[in-house]
């Protein structure tokens, strides 16, 4: 089921064109690259994909509980396809759950992408994290999860709760700067994603994606953030695998609006490699 409604710029698709996707996660919009998108739209096609229903007022009654990730994938790959069929060279670039999307979905579909770029949200083993750590990467994760169940009521309630979470304090990004959404645009349900990660992980066996290693990655990360969304396995995979790299900028969660400039040529130069 098609559940991503996507937007096209850039060169006209055509067979032969390179694509290139750009996967936004939580809280964002379609506009969430666009820093980095006037890069690349002469010499690709351009399609941005969100979080399904960021674009909505309210979730689908058969939704009610939010996408599962599954359906996201699934419906990612009906995006992809159309692409692949057409001889071209896709190259997907992901940001938070957006990152967690794309990943699964090579894992599930690993002949639909030639090249990923994974922003700040790599694979997770959780190993080597201190107990504070740990806290750090739940708090906030059971916190949005039970503000998405308020939101079923009201979705003000979910806007409130997390509008009242200590960031600062205990959140994993306590240093950012610079946001592509503004909070008055958000909605209570969009946390959605940290309710189903929790269905998930009662449901799923398959809820950690794996490293593909026939797939080129370029894995860029924020370090100035409380905890990263990564583990040192993960880095090893990267370091140990051909075509693949990992960088850290001196930025927070959001790569994109935060590094524009130095994230480019970081892909630019990868790309080349």
């Amino acid at each position: 089921m098609a559940v991503n409604e996507p937007l096209v710029c850039g060169r006209v698709p055509e067979k032969g064109v390179p694509v290139m996707i750009f996967h936004s996660g939580f809280p964002d919009t379609y506009n969430s690259f666009d820093k980095l998108v006037p890069e690349f739209e002469k010499t690709h096609t351009i399609v941005k994909c969100i979080m399904p229903g960021y674009n909505k007022r309210r979730l689908p009654f058969k939704f009610l509980f939010g996408y599962s990730f599954d359906t996201i994938v699934d419906s990612l790959c009906l995006v992809v396809k159309p692409y692949i069929d057409n001889d071209s060279e896709v190259t997907i670039c992901a940001h938070d759950w957006g990152s967690y999307i794309v990943q699964r979905f090579v894992c599930k579909y690993p002949t639909m992408c030639s090249k990923l770029i994974i922003l700040d949200v790599g694979l997770d083993d959780m190993k080597g994290k201190t107990a504070s750590e740990m806290f750090f990467t739940w708090a906030y994760r059971f916190w949005l999860a039970f503000a998405f169940i308020l939101s079923l009521f009201l979705d003000i309630l979910g806007v409130i709760m997390m509008g009242i979470f200590p960031w600062k304090l205990i959140g994993p990004t306590p240093k950012e700067y610079n946001m592509p959404r503004h909070y008055s645009e958000i909605k209570g349900f969009m946390c959605y994603p940290y309710f189903q990660m929790f269905v998930a992980a009662c449901t799923d066996k398959n809820l950690a994606p794996h490293f593909v290693k026939t797939i080129p990655t370029l894995f860029v990360y924020g370090k100035r953030k409380r905890v990263m969304f990564h583990g040192a396995s993960f880095l090893a995979d990267l370091e140990a695998t051909e075509g693949s790299e990992a960088h850290a900028l001196n930025c927070g969660h959001w790569i994109q609006t935060q590094k524009p400039n130095e994230l480019c040529v970081l892909i630019k130069e990868w790309e080349e490699r």
